[in-house]
């Protein structure tokens, strides 16, 4: 895809290809539901300028066939060895990007997701990744390698790896800090960390990230992290809890995705007079009242992520993307 904006690519498999899916400059899309696998390179590859995306409840399986070493599941961003190729030597600002809800089988040779320098204000939730077939070429012994800034990876769940589960690097000056890891639970299988933060290298020092004491970690591993972990205020993973539009039978939410507004629809049997909106880590971010059976609220002010709806007197809760 190459300048395509506000696509919705839902319900179809990649079988076979050299790369999977690539969005080129390509913003506000939403990409779901895809199968892909028996891929060359790269499964999902949002790259020059690709950004206020989503990835949602994807699977991606057997990548690398051809190129061993560029196997990766899903791949935001390049690399700076790359920016001359595909941005004329700048930062390749794939920024806002959601992947959330996305898994990955046992024959992803490189990292099931792979953030690159340059990326910030992406958000990794819900995934669940499976490091079974890491080979370690080009340094891929971790589930996730987080070289962007201002990420939130947070409520994803993993298994097996060679080295660690999450990682940061600091690839590039001024990138690699400011990420906040939260609410993750790593069955590493390995003796590294649940999470390995990198806080200084030759291109500088990252010491913003952060590592909630919410993160669990398991099955042989050295430690959860490398770093002082922190008491992350609200911070819990809400998704037990949480259905779709289409399983909530007391109101309707759309759009979903949505940009500046959702618009909300009670049920007759509806009572609730309240609500509430939260991030993936319980904080709120807006809250309000009905005062018909019809509301529309302005999420204008809402950063690009997940986010939760819940009415106030119900255990009833949506999540719901903004782009």
């Amino acid at each position: 895809m190459k300048g395509n904006n506000y696509w919705v690519l839902n319900g179809f498999a990649i079988y076979n290809s050299k790369k999977g899916l690539v969005l080129d400059n390509s913003h506000h899309n939403d990409i779901k539901n895809i199968n892909v696998n028996k891929i060359g390179d790269e499964g999902i590859h949002l790259r020059t300028y690709s950004s206020f995306n989503t990835v949602e409840n994807c699977y991606v399986d057997s990548t690398g066939i051809v190129s061993t070493g560029t196997g990766e599941g899903m791949y935001v961003g390049s690399a700076t060895s790359n920016w001359a190729t595909y941005t004329g030597g700048d930062p390749d600002t794939c920024n806002y990007n959601v992947l959330t809800g996305n898994s990955f089988g046992a024959h992803i040779v490189s990292e099931n997701i792979d953030i690159k320098e340059g990326t910030s204000h992406g958000t990794i939730s819900y995934n669940t990744f499976n490091g079974a077939g890491l080979n370690g070429q080009n340094y891929a012994d971790s589930w996730l390698d987080m070289k962007g800034s201002y990420y939130s990876i947070a409520c994803n769940t993993g298994a097996n790896t060679i080295a660690d589960g999450l990682q940061s690097h600091i690839n590039y000056t001024g990138f690699g800090d400011y990420n906040i890891f939260s609410g993750n639970d790593l069955t590493v299988g390995s003796t590294g960390y649940g999470i390995n933060v990198a806080t200084s290298s030759s291109n500088g020092t990252a010491t913003h990230n952060v590592v909630c004491s919410n993160n669990t970690v398991s099955a042989g591993a050295v430690g959860l992290t490398n770093v002082t972990t922190q008491t992350c205020s609200g911070a819990s993973c809400l998704v037990t809890s949480v259905a779709s539009p289409a399983e909530t039978s007391l109101y309707n939410l759309s759009p979903n995705p949505a940009n500046d507004h959702i618009t909300v629809n009670l049920s007759k049997e509806n009572t609730a007079t309240s609500y509430v909106i939260t991030d993936v880590l319980g904080q709120v971010k807006k809250s309000g009242n009905f005062d018909s059976f019809s509301v529309h609220i302005d999420i204008q002010e809402l950063v690009h992520g997940m986010y939760i709806f819940t009415l106030s007197n119900t255990n009833s809760s949506v999540r719901f993307i903004k782009q």
